[in-house]
């Protein structure tokens, strides 16, 4: 008994499957982390319930945080990495219209005259070495 001929899946279909896979990853994953921050939070509160004198000091840590974060933010230290970011962005957009006016066919056909070229090229020098 022989199996089924099975038909062979396009590669836009394997394409599809695989990044429907990823995505189901990717769910369970974010789901798995809600759910761990839930129960986290839980965990917390229910501490603070039973010991609240440490609510004090939870606060001052967590001001103290935020007057690190906004003198960190108030600084120019950020500068060089935001430019450098924007620099980026503007060489990403760059390409993209150069890419939208590149004539794609056009490369083709020069890549193509290229490597048969080359490819010539390689025979002659090798019948070349042949006749030496």
């Amino acid at each position: 008994m022989s199996w089924p001929v099975k038909n062979a899946t396009p590669c836009e279909e394997q394409i599809r499957t695989i990044s429907a896979v990823i995505s189901a990853i990717c769910l369970v994953v974010i789901a798995v982390g809600l759910v761990s921050a839930g129960v986290y939070t839980v965990n917390v509160v229910h501490t603070l319930e039973h010991n609240h004198g440490n609510l004090g000091s939870m606060m001052n840590d967590g001001k103290e945080a935020l007057k690190s974060a906004h003198n960190l933010l108030q600084s120019n230290q950020l500068n060089p990495m935001m430019d450098d970011f924007h620099n980026l962005v503007l060489t990403m957009t760059r390409l993209s219209e150069e890419m939208a006016a590149m004539d794609i066919n056009r490369m083709l056909h020069e890549s193509e005259t290229w490597r048969n070229m080359s490819s010539g090229a390689m025979i002659k020098m090798a019948k070349a070495v042949l006749e030496l």
